[in-house]
């Protein structure tokens, strides 16, 4: 029984990882890339002000060019469903085709008319060099971090009423919000599971003869041999996915360790401590 409930709090946080890599299997690297990653950075570094300063812009910038492509992969989505739509033979498909291709509209549309996100970027500072109050540095953690204790429970991330006359705040110990993780990665959550039930519904349509199958014909053939190429080109993408997802691990582990660690960990290319292959 000791043992067992010495070992828990690891077998629950190895579920936890699992899980979350199985709910966001189709956008974990950019849940990682664009929303986990620098939030982590912020968390430590929430205490050294000129680099949180940077933090938040760099935050700001990667968060503008993850919206903007969201916006446009969640129009072509739409565009696409749409498109199908005006098939002729569409209404005589699998009912679970029109199904699927309905909740990927709906997703779409929701992911092209999200604008909280667009509305809290306005916060951030324009640039790295933006001269900001220690206080208003904390007050834009608010849109991502919480208070770890309840002491801040009452004023929120900032303690107002003990600032300093410069502006400064004494030091606290902030953690990730989930809520507003979940707000921040929504639109590409929105449009990532867009595109599954899009390609999901597509499936359907595709098997509509076999689902339906009475006697063999061209038509389904069709639906064997496009399945299949459709099988291998999904194992393509996740097998490029899962290995860029790898190097960046690998590259954020490289990263965030030391200059001494770092060097350990690159492979021996055959050079000399002075930068010259060595003989």
């Amino acid at each position: 029984m000791f043992l067992i409930k010495l070992r828990l709090p690891d077998i629950t946080e190895l579920i936890k990882h699992y899980l979350l890599q199985l709910v966001t299997f189709t956008y974990y690297g950019a849940l990682q890339h664009y929303t986990l990653l620098p939030m982590d950075d912020i968390v430590r570094h929430q205490h050294d002000t000129p680099q949180l300063r940077q933090l938040l812009f760099e935050f700001k910038k990667i968060k503008k060019m993850e919206l903007d492509f969201v916006k446009k992969a969640a129009a072509l989505s739409a565009a696409a469903v749409i498109g199908v739509f005006s098939w002729p033979d569409v209404g005589s498909s699998f009912w679970l085709a029109r199904l699927f291709w309905n909740c990927s509209l709906w997703l779409s549309i929701f992911a092209l008319i999200s604008s909280a996100q667009s509305r809290l970027l306005e916060e951030f500072p324009e640039s790295d060099q933006a001269s900001l109050a220690e206080i208003e540095v904390w007050r834009l953690l608010r849109f991502m971090l919480k208070p770890s204790t309840s002491s801040t429970a009452k004023t929120g991330l900032v303690d107002v009423e003990h600032a300093n006359t410069e502006g400064e705040i004494p030091p606290k110990s902030l953690g990730p919000n989930l809520w507003l993780i979940w707000l921040w990665q929504s639109p590409t959550m929105l449009m990532s599971f867009s595109w599954l039930f899009f390609l999901i519904g597509y499936e359907v349509y595709l098997l509509t003869p076999l689902i339906e199958w009475s006697s063999w014909s061209g038509e389904c053939t069709i639906a064997v041999v496009a399945t299949v190429v459709g099988a291998l080109a999904a194992a393509n993408f996740f097998i490029t996915t899962y290995t860029a997802r790898w190097a960046l691990e690998i590259d954020t582990i490289i990263i965030r360790t030391t200059p001494t660690e770092s060097k350990n960990l690159l492979p021996d290319c055959g050079t000399s401590h002075n930068g010259r292959a060595g003989s």
